[in-house]
């Protein structure tokens, strides 16, 4: 006579902590073997390609905002609508004046793509907030390696060394915030270093320990910049009746959660950093919402050129002007 296991039998062991993590461990890293933190170069008809097969939304956004942004110059295009932090659009009346122009010639970006490991497992989840400061972070260092005059970089230094300040004044502890200055210096120091060899600054933020050290800087820039302004930011929380010091607790110090509007104001001004930023969403139309943040507008009549990102549900990419 078979015997029928009982219920405790049927039951599969449970795991301890300790399995759980080393398991999600495991899956990590087989995915980071996989694709890097930082990818490559790529045209940007690898993102429509990407897109195939989706709501045909996309791929009119992508190839809309392109032709827009090659055909007249950003500051030009929206002069008349824009203020600062708020949005402004391009239209479908636009395009039907330029449906002869070849999408091929009039793709002028190229992305440097940052995986959506989200979209893989969950245990390999890496938060939007967490994505935009990555790209924000080495979309600014490359700005700086690129840029013939020294004098840019030694303003970024001057004003990263005043950050423990802030971080201080908002109430964090030194030895809580020291390690993560220490390494987001020390990178920005080196760019001198790496002009010869700019690869060496993809290498470093496709380690997690390089990147992940200088996100969470960041982070605490952010977090500490709304503490020390909180009257100019804590009506906004009024809706969702908090106080600053718990939106930076729950919203931006804490992983989890996707950015928004004040964490990327907090951290372009307290870094003095403007940074332009392409949405992509799957709404009817082929509107491409652009939202910019400059920090000074003076710096916006000198000409500085903004970051440019791009964001699409989940994910960050950064956006480059081909030359």
């Amino acid at each position: 006579m078979t015997e029928i296991p009982n219920q405790d039998q049927q039951r599969e062991p449970e795991l301890t902590d300790q399995q759980i993590l080393d398991f999600e461990q495991k899956i990590k890293d087989e995915q980071a073997q996989k694709i890097p933190l930082v990818c490559q170069v790529e045209p940007i008809a690898k993102l429509l390609e990407e897109f195939e097969g989706n709501t045909q939304s996309f791929q009119n956004k992508i190839k809309v905002g392109s032709i827009m942004r090659n055909l007249w110059p950003m500051t030009l295009l929206r002069e008349h609508v824009f203020r600062t932090w708020q949005p402004t659009t391009i239209g479908s009346e636009d395009v039907e004046a330029m449906e002869t122009v070849s999408i091929a010639v009039a793709l002028p970006f190229s992305i440097f793509s940052l995986p959506a490991p989200a979209c893989r497992c969950l245990s390999f989840l890496i938060i939007i907030y967490h994505l935009a400061l990555i790209a924000f972070a080495f979309a600014w260092f490359e700005s700086l390696l690129l840029d013939p005059n020294p004098e840019t970089l030694n303003r970024a230094v001057k004003t990263l060394k005043s950050t423990p300040d802030l971080l201080l004044n908002a109430g964090f502890q030194q030895l809580v915030i020291e390690d993560f200055y220490d390494v987001t210096l020390e990178q920005l120091q080196l760019l001198p270093q790496r002009r010869d060899c700019p690869d060496d600054l993809l290498a470093a933020f496709q380690s997690d320990e390089v990147s992940n050290t200088i996100v969470m800087h960041f982070r605490f820039v952010t977090s500490a910049y709304l503490k020390y302004h909180a009257a100019e930011y804590e009506p906004f929380l009024l809706v969702e009746m908090v106080s600053i010091d718990e939106f930076c607790s729950s919203n931006v110090e804490a992983f989890g959660r996707e950015s928004d509007q004040y964490q990327i104001i907090a951290l372009t001004k307290a870094l003095g950093v403007p940074v332009e930023v392409a949405y992509l969403d799957g709404t009817s139309g082929e509107n491409v919402t652009f939202h910019e943040f400059w920090p000074d507008e003076a710096d916006k009549a000198r000409g500085v050129k903004p970051l440019k990102l791009i964001y699409r549900p989940g994910h960050y990419d950064i956006l480059y002007e081909r030359s």
